[in-house]
């Protein structure tokens, strides 16, 4: 996929809201009402909502919701592929190109990205740096490493050699816990230290001067208690629509580990799958582990001082203004 070559100027940049937060805060109901409040695009910023063949686990946007406003980035990456940060960065650029091309006549200036993905929602804002392409003996490596000590023995391993890069993971994403060790693996430098690199490079003023866009960030937030309440029961919703079966279906196609199905909620359906956790056991299980990524995604972006915070259940009044300053901003 194309970068844009030349940036386009602040005047006929797109403006991108950026909706961040924890899980089952209300971020996609947000961007869904905004949307149609103010005639924007939404587009996603979820690790797993890219994904084709994971619906009921994922809490995409429902199929009524798409055909209210365009949706862009849901469910397109192939059952069994893989998407990087990187693959991430392209598509988002390649959206806002092909969207203003195709309504040139009226341009779509205002788009919703939303979802609790860090990692993604970084690479909006800071770019991407260059490490080159892991070789295929080391990713073989990885593969024979994986089965020779286990997943739990390459995250020590991964402490030993990139501490920086090993705090930030869970030991369970073996996805990002795997490119770690391979980067380290290939060019014998901590993938820490090429992050380091490249935020010491420019200033984020520099960095924001180069985007194809003007990028503004609000996050919605809940009391842990409430939280609790409303992914316990969102779980039992979606585990009542059929969670299992699709989970299973998966597995029996051979997608066990691949990486959506290692995520949170999935990760513990498999476990129930296998034996290891009741039905019983299995919501309660989900919402622990979805409370502890909550918890580190509320961390990740309580670092950012730019992210205007608003409390949930929001006050979409309140919102609606608080957008339409930066509208006003933004056009003068």
């Amino acid at each position: 996929m194309a970068e844009l070559s030349n940036p386009p100027t602040h005047k006929s940049k797109p403006l991108c809201i950026l909706i961040v937060g924890p899980t089952g805060v209300g971020k996609s109901r947000l961007a869904l009402e905004l949307a149609l409040h103010f005639g924007g695009e939404i587009i996603n910023c979820d690790s797993v909502q890219v994904y084709q063949g994971i619906h009921l686990g994922s809490a995409k946007p429902s199929s009524e919701d798409m055909k209210l406003v365009p949706h862009h980035l849901y469910d397109f990456v192939p059952l069994g592929g893989h998407f990087t940060a990187g693959d991430y960065h392209k598509s988002v650029n390649q959206v806002l190109h092909q969207r203003q091309v195709a309504t040139s006549e009226k341009k779509s200036n205002l788009f919703f990205i939303v979802g609790g993905s860090g990692f993604y929602a970084r690479t909006l804002e800071g770019g991407l740096y260059s490490i080159g392409k892991i070789s295929s003996q080391t990713s073989r490596r990885l593969e024979d490493e994986a089965l020779r000590i286990g997943w739990k023995n390459l995250y020590e391993e991964l402490h030993r050699v990139d501490p920086t890069s090993a705090k930030k993971l869970s030991p369970q994403d073996h996805y990002r816990l795997g490119r770690a060790l391979m980067v380290f693996w290939e060019t014998g430098r901590p993938l820490s230290e090429f992050q380091t690199e490249f935020n010491d490079r420019s200033s984020k003023e520099d960095r924001d001067s180069t985007l194809p866009y003007v990028l503004k960030k609000i996050g919605l937030r809940m009391n842990r208690t409430e939280l609790r309440e409303v992914v316990h029961k969102r779980t039992l919703e979606m585990l009542k629509r059929g969670w299992i079966e699709e989970v299973r279906e998966l597995l029996i196609r051979g997608y066990g580990d691949w990486p959506p199905l290692l995520s949170v909620g999935f990760k513990e359906v498999q476990a129930h799958l296998r034996g290891d956790l009741t039905q019983e056991q299995l919501p309660m299980e989900i919402t622990q582990s979805t409370l502890q990524l909550a918890k580190k995604q509320m961390t990740w972006f309580k670092r950012d001082p730019s992210i205007s915070w608003f409390e949930a259940p929001y006050n979409f009044s309140e919102i609606s203004k608080h957008l339409t300053r930066i509208q006003d901003e933004f056009l003068h």
